[in-house]
């Protein structure tokens, strides 16, 4: 199974394509400029011209290669929030539904209908011998996730995953690396924005968006020195953040030392060669940067600390674009404590081509997003819980397609079996055929072969049984069609636990044990059906009603049986008796059961 990952960014896309081959394999890994209209006053999802966006896109990636692999797509940490809440332990269905009202009723701003939700299971908590979860919620609204699903259009695609970025990060890190007690940090300093995240066992615990980024940083830089943006970042990316022995407190001996060292001699006889930059003036500016850097994230592990319970961050990564500015790790693991590390690009991952470090030489760091999304489309797969914005009717379309896929893999087997049990069949009594007339021939002038001829009319006898056989089998039914139209006529709504079909009566193994006296050949074709649906009593018979119609409806399927579900007790409660329109029975997974004659091919008709 290959996978795309896709993880747009304000300037930058970036993309990921692996593929399960031996292991997963990098195939290829590249980023290009995001694609504006040329008319957007401002850069967003819904400014992105598709067409043109494609096209690179396929430019490395053939389009039929595209269609047939799996997509996931980051959704940028700014188009999200996040809070916490701790609730008792209960089932999962109950659990979502708490967990989405009590953020609802905590987040701020305060949540409308245009708002999405999705959850993940944090850890557990004891409070006052309660056993408890601690749920992270993550909201975003509905306009975001339809930007993404209008971007893909074009292509007639649907993305398999839509993922915060933040919450894909964590797949970069081996299992092992996660430790019971440990909570670990990534710090992305971005084009666009300064995100902070935090994770607990592998999931997102918080994070936090700030509209401050490097393009920030080159242009109150430029603007300093009095330079455009453009080689501002130019000196970023070579300079990077200066380390110097001076004070940095002493603000009057820093000012008398740039003074000194602008009109130095040497400085002069270099001014020809460029804008010299100097290096103690340099880290100056940056220096400004740099405390706001460090205010935030302490900011943001105290506010962690407190949501907790007293847990502290055990680890730092550093990710995206500011990992590449020099220096800009060891000085903010000076001012913050511990020591900030740098996430190898492509960590653990076989290549496809040996030259794919050097292709994607000075942007690797930035493509680790892109990765950590392919390897939670391959988590989701796998049937490991993964946050996904994908809408729940464009989930339920491709677990349908999947479903369908299977059913029809199973006929075309069923079909080829039957074919190659024919062909052999014809090709033994070709053989047989054979044989007999040249023993035939032979009797004619040698009298003392009789035994032989018998044993060849055995033979042929028992040829003939096969081929008898083989007419009751070509009488079959269409075994493709049926599945298929029984598949069709199935609900979504229903879950099918096992299918039986036979001639004849079908008993279980208790009741054919039981049975004293074996009752006359049937030669009836019967299917039973065992299933679950995960509904009220009301709307269960509602939709087993319409899986009978429609099994009727078929033309495959007469004389219906469905015995009636079983009806729990209903309980009044002392708020007295339940609204006119209300179910009086609550939602429970429910089993039942269906038996039908099966119509053979020449009754149908």
């Amino acid at each position: 199974m290959a996978v795309v990952a896709i993880d747009i960014g304000i300037e930058n896309t970036k993309i990921a394509w692996l593929e399960q081959k031996n292991g997963l394999q990098l195939l290829d890994a590249f980023l290009f400029k995001t694609p504006y209209i040329s008319a957007a006053q401002h850069k967003d999802l819904s400014q992105i011209e598709p067409d043109i966006f494609w096209k690179e896109i396929t430019s490395r990636i053939p389009l039929s290669r595209l269609k047939r692999s799996q997509i996931g797509i980051g959704l940028s940490s700014d188009l999200i929030s996040t809070i916490l809440v701790s609730l008792p332990k209960m089932g999962i269905l109950e659990l979502s539904n708490a967990a989405i009202i009590e953020a609802k009723r905590k987040m701020i701003p305060a949540s409308t209908p245009e708002h999405l939700f999705e959850w993940s299971i944090a850890g557990e908590s004891v409070s006052a011998n309660v056993n408890k979860y601690v749920v992270v919620v993550i909201r975003t609204e509905k306009g975001f996730i339809q930007n993404i699903l209008d971007i893909f259009k074009p292509i007639d695609v649907i993305p398999s995953l839509i993922i915060p970025s933040c919450c894909a990060i964590p797949a970069l890190m081996p299992k092992d690396a996660w430790g019971k007690d440990e909570d670990t940090a990534f710090i992305d300093l971005g084009a666009g924005n300064l995100n902070i995240s935090i994770c607990r066992s592998g999931r997102l615990v918080l994070t936090r968006s700030l509209g401050y980024s490097l393009k920030d940083i080159a242009t109150d830089i430029g603007g300093q020195l009095g330079i455009t943006k453009d080689e501002a970042e130019s000196i970023i990316i070579e300079e990077g953040i200066p380390l110097v022995d001076f004070d940095l407190k002493n603000k009057a001996a820093i000012a008398d030392e740039i003074m000194r060292q602008k009109y130095d001699t040497n400085r002069d006889l270099s001014a020809g060669k460029g804008h010299a930059v100097n290096p103690l003036e340099l880290r100056m500016f940056w220096q400004t940067h740099i405390d706001r850097m460090v205010q935030e994230l302490r900011r943001s592990f105290i506010f962690y600390k407190e949501q907790s319970e007293g847990r502290r961050i055990e680890r730092i990564y550093c990710l995206g674009g500011g990992s590449l500015v020099k220096n800009l790790s060891p000085v903010l693991s000076g001012l913050i404590g511990g020591q900030l590390q740098l996430i190898p690009p492509f960590n653990g991952l076989k290549t496809a081509k040996d030259n794919i470090y050097t292709e994607a030489s000075g942007s690797a760091a930035f493509l680790n997003s892109a990765v950590s999304i392919a390897l939670s489309v391959y988590a989701k797969s796998n049937k490991v819980p993964v946050v996904n914005f994908l809408p729940v009717e464009l989930r339920r379309k491709e677990a349908a397609s999947k479903r369908n896929l299977v059913l029809f893999a199973a006929g075309v087997g069923l079909v080829f079996m039957f074919t190659l049990a024919g062909a052999n069949v014809l090709m033994r009594r070709g053989f047989l055929q054979s044989s007999i007339s040249a023993v035939e021939a032979q009797l004619n002038s040698f009298k003392n072969v009789k035994d032989h001829l018998d044993e060849l009319s055995r033979k042929k006898d028992n040829l003939n049984r096969q081929l008898a056989k083989f007419a009751e089998i070509k009488q079959n039914l269409d075994w493709n069609s049926l599945l298929k139209k029984l598949s069709l006529s199935v609900p979504q709504d229903i879950v099918l636990t096992q299918i039986v079909i036979a001639k004849g009566e079908i008993l279980s193994e208790a009741a054919r044990e039981s049975r004293l006296e074996p009752k006359a050949e049937d030669k009836t074709l019967r299917i039973r059906i065992n299933a679950r649906i995960l509904a009220d009593y009301e709307q269960a018979q509602e939709i087993i009603e319409n899986l009978k119609a429609a099994m009727e409806k078929t033309g495959y399927f007469t004389k219906i049986n469905i015995p009636p579900l079983g009806l729990e007790e209903i309980v009044v409660s002392e708020a007295g008796m339940p609204a006119e329109n209300s179910a009086l029975t609550r939602p429970q997974m429910r089993e039942f059961s269906l038996d039908a004659e099966v119509v053979l091919t020449d009754e149908k008709k």
